[in-house]
């Protein structure tokens, strides 16, 4: 089964989401990396606090006490600061044991918080009776929270491990999708590239491209597609196999009365230079220039228009279009697909062509071959001015 562009691109864009999806997780899991960290750096500042407090001398007990107030008030500040921490931890709430673990020492790191600033007030008050009893209730609960908090860090670290692990996981299967996505890609980027090359490319060397996609063979298919009026080999181009100058007249004159559309013009278009191609080049070359010009022009052939080749190095095209600007719009599209293809030369060298463009409009008082007539002398008027012009009457 062909493989089709369209196939192609819908699974480049799924594994791009995919790509995308996973690069966000990462990301997202850096920042909840960086939310454990600064938990942990949380309790290590609320430990220094503890030691602090716990270190206050009383020699002075009206500054004492300025100074427990002010570093108790923080230690419970900090306390706030790892909730909301904790609340952001999204990925550490998947894993539904360990985070009722977390919270459970959360709620125990409360009490002991609370039995440490309330034991340290009544050690920094004037009261001076059972002083040993005192400080040794307030080193008991720095002690008892110190270590609280010391298996709360060794815990976090244990969280953090398993969390990267998801992490380095996502990490290689992302990377491994890119690799992936590189080597698939580049080998159908290049056949589509080829494909797409056969269709504008002359090869003189007998190199023909067989097309893999299922899109473009179905354009091949329509540029090696006849497009005859009558089978009178009178009224068919011997070279491109289209209509001539006769053909044309023919196949107007049966189409004239089916309505298609409001407007009708006639396009006349000229290989620029062609002479001078014709000189350096084989007539084999020649040949297949414009048999390929023909091809790419009747791309942009409706059901309704005519197309022919009127002269050696001259085609025409009677557009049925809704309006002008319509008309002169695929003009403009023959002109630039030509300038932008490049034909093979014998030699391997890659040549460059564009088309002079003649362009009237078929009024109801004039006939077809007098309108072609008028778009063969506005192109004589755009090859006098110089090459790769539209001029319209």
């Amino acid at each position: 089964m062909r493989p089709t562009i369209q196939d192609i691109f819908s699974a480049w864009k799924k594994l791009i989401l995919t790509v995308t999806l996973l690069l966000s997780l990462i990301t997202f899991t850096a920042i909840e990396e960086h939310i454990s960290f600064s938990k942990i750096e949380n309790l290590q500042e609320q430990r220094s606090v503890i030691d602090f407090i716990a270190e206050i001398s009383r020699m002075d007990l009206e500054f004492a006490a300025i100074q427990y107030r002010g570093k108790s008030r923080m230690l419970e500040l900090k306390y706030q600061r790892l909730l909301t921490l904790d609340g952001y931890d999204l990925i550490g709430k998947l894993f539904a044991e360990e985070s009722s673990d977390y919270h459970t020492d959360l709620k125990v790191l409360q009490e002991k918080t609370e039995s440490f600033i309330q034991s340290a007030k009544v050690w920094y008050d004037p009261d001076e009776s059972a002083l040993d009893v005192k400080e040794r209730t307030l080193i008991d609960a720095r002690d008892s929270l110190v270590t609280h908090i010391n298996t709360m860090i060794e815990k976090d670290n244990g969280y953090d491990y398993s969390k990267s692990l998801i992490q380095h996981a996502m990490i290689y299967l992302t990377l491994l999708i890119m690799i992936a996505m590189a080597i698939s890609y580049f080998k159908r980027s290049t056949m589509i590239l080829k494909d797409i090359q056969s269709l504008y490319m002359v090869d003189m060397q007998g190199n023909a491209h067989t097309p893999v996609t299922d899109e473009i063979t179905i354009i091949a298919k329509r540029m090696r597609k006849k497009a005859l009026s009558s089978e009178n080999p009178d009224m068919i181009d011997p070279i491109t196999e289209i209509n001539n100058h006769k053909g044309m007249l023919y196949a107007y004159a049966n189409k004239k009365n089916v309505k298609d559309s409001a407007y009708t013009a006639v396009a006349t278009f000229k290989i620029d230079d062609f002479s001078t191609l014709d000189r350096e080049y084989s007539k084999e070359f020649t040949q297949s220039v414009l048999k390929k010009i023909a091809f790419m022009t009747s791309l942009y052939q409706q059901p309704a228009d005519i197309i022919g080749r009127t002269d050696y190095s001259e085609f025409t095209i009677i557009f049925s279009r809704a309006d002008r600007n319509q008309a002169l719009k695929d003009c403009q599209l023959i002109m630039s697909s030509v300038e932008e293809a490049k034909f093979k030369t014998p030699d391997g060298d890659n040549l460059s062509l564009t088309l002079s463009t003649g362009f009237a409009p078929k009024h109801s008082n004039i006939t077809i071959d007098d309108t072609m007539g008028q778009s063969k002398k506005a192109l004589g008027k755009a090859m006098a001015e110089g090459a790769n012009r539209l001029m319209q009457t």
